[in-house]
């Protein structure tokens, strides 16, 4: 396995990587602009009705292309996006109007990156920060969630203070929580 060093911008699986001198941006903005909302408002006025074939096929592919999107680059889209994948075996109008909205809220923040820091970064001076949050079957109709994000840092004292350029996000995730549990507070600790 050979390692290249690149010193420019480049594409790397569809993601656009700029080599700066503090730091990496990475960002899939083309992506975010090619998403279409759905729009299948004009066709029904009840909300709870269940979208037809054709209808169903767009809004899997639309969830298809946010769920590849959030998984590259933008991970301020995985409570919406995992929401509406619980969802997708049996869609209902309401379920399209929802996505769509956060089609069009991908799109309007094509710009939107992630940023690490370029240093090295060695085991013996680096911390690993882990952020969760779970809800504890909160939401009407929906089942507990959690959400996770773990950073790297050099500097956790001021990370969490908000000098957010000291570190950087490494993994998150959002999903349904598989355990019952008796409370919020062991929820989240399990997330974590």
């Amino acid at each position: 396995f050979r390692m290249s060093r690149k010193d420019a911008d480049f594409a790397f699986c569809g993601r656009r990587v700029q080599m700066l001198d503090g730091e990496i941006v990475v960002s899939r903005r083309e992506a975010s602009l090619a998403l279409e909302p759905l729009d299948f408002a004009g066709r029904r006025q009840e909300p709870t009705t269940l979208l037809i074939r054709g209808e169903h096929a767009a809004y899997r592919s639309l969830l298809g292309q946010l769920r590849w999107l959030r998984i590259q680059t933008r991970p301020e889209l995985s409570f919406d996006v995992d929401k509406a994948t619980q969802r997708s075996a049996a869609p209902v109008l309401q379920d399209a109007q929802q996505i769509s909205i956060v089609a069009k809220r991908a799109r309007n923040s094509a710009d939107s990156t992630l940023r690490f820091p370029r240093a090295n970064i060695t085991l013996s001076t680096c911390t690993l920060l882990s952020y969760s949050d779970a809800a504890f079957a909160n939401m009407e109709g929906e089942k507990s969630q959690y959400g996770l994000v773990i950073f790297t840092t050099h500097k956790p004292h001021e990370f969490w203070k908000g000098s957010f350029d000291a570190g950087a996000i490494l993994y998150w995730t959002n999903a349904t929580v598989k355990r019952v549990f008796r409370s919020t507070l062991a929820s989240e600790a399990c997330a974590v």
